[in-house]
């Protein structure tokens, strides 16, 4: 099999490897189509503080079982239409006694800590495999990962009917936020200084845009709040400015959830969190978010396929990269085809 190796920052290949063989409770996936994360940007960048290298990146993805492991006999069978939650924990920690594997103290994820989906074939735990609604094609199938994220966050922010939510940033993790969020009866405004995005936004369900530099944040939300301030933010950003404006638009009594990652340490007006009496939340991964953000593509009740910008073939990984490190004003979502 092929598979896409980056052996160091900004620097791939594609190597000749053999197909893997699943074991006891792992499932062999051949993989259909994968999906480039902000994250895998910061691999391929040098910037990501957990991967290692040389690494077979990829954690967003859909394909088929072509084998199960000796001695298989659950749900699954081969050639069924697979995604998979790439969160691998160790089942025996605090974390994930209480039901939280997401932030496991051994965690790992394919494509960060483990080899991912950036090959023809791979190997994963049969517990993280997730059956594909039947009429849901593999690129759109690509995005159920993203969009768990998304609706992680707002599990941690509370979102629910009613809510004013402000998201801060419109890139590919705020657009999946704001969809989850447009499930629920809720008035969202997201922020960002991209237009394109911004648009695609509104596309999406946004009730309010706002441009940064073309008009100040603060004010927009004391319109869209009427002066009360936001019920929830969700912060998608990760920059000291942007982590600090969540504390100062979120309404007393409100929450936050932060997902953005930050490189280093970052002072912030704690004093507001404790003045407003906010639920501070980070928010990290998926807690078993796959099965809801199914059901809400089963059902139509959400559509991500305007998030999908461009798709190539897998042996053209350097231009599809370049593009999503080069063109933001362009690109959300950038689709590998295997």
């Amino acid at each position: 099999m092929k598979a896409i190796v980056l052996v160091e920052p900004r620097k791939f290949v594609i190597e000749e490897r053999p197909v893997p063989k699943p074991g006891p409770n792992e499932a062999l996936i051949k993989v259909k189509v994968a999906g480039i994360c902000g994250s895998d940007l910061h691999g391929f960048r040098g910037t990501q503080p957990f991967i290692t290298y040389p690494r077979v990146m990829g954690h967003e993805f859909s394909g088929e079982i072509a084998a199960l492991g000796p001695g298989y006999s659950g749900p699954f069978r081969e050639g069924d239409r697979v995604v998979v939650d790439p969160v691998v924990n160790c089942g025996r920690c605090y974390a994930c006694r209480t039901g939280n594997h997401n932030v496991c103290r051994e965690v790992e994820v394919l494509g960060v800590h483990r080899d991912g989906a950036f090959a023809e074939y791979l190997t994963v735990r049969t517990d993280r495999v997730h059956k594909m609604p039947a009429d849901l094609d593999f690129s759109t199938a690509a995005l159920l990962e993203p969009l768990s994220i998304g609706a992680e966050a707002n599990r941690r922010a509370s979102v629910r009917d009613g809510d004013q939510l402000v998201i801060i940033g419109a890139g590919p993790i705020g657009l999946v936020s704001l969809l989850i969020a447009k499930t629920k009866d809720t008035q969202v405004m997201i922020t960002d200084r991209i237009q394109s995005r911004l648009d695609l936004a509104k596309q999406l369900g946004a009730d309010r845009v706002v441009n940064i530099d073309e008009e100040d944040p603060h004010k927009a939300v004391e319109e869209f709040t009427n002066g009360e301030g936001a019920s929830a933010v969700i912060e998608a950003v990760g920059l000291e400015a942007t982590i600090r404006q969540s504390m100062e638009f979120v309404a007393p009594s409100g929450r936050i959830a932060i997902l953005g990652l930050s490189e280093g340490d970052l002072k912030l007006p704690v004093i507001l969190l404790i003045k407003k009496g906010v639920d501070f939340h980070g928010s990290r991964l998926n807690c078993n978010q796959f099965p809801g953000v199914i059901n809400l593509l089963a059902s139509g009740r959400i559509d991500p396929r305007p998030l999908i910008s461009r798709e190539y073939p897998f042996e053209e990984i350097k231009e599809a990269m370049r593009s999503f490190d080069e063109s933001p004003e362009e690109v959300t979502k950038v689709l590998l085809k295997f």
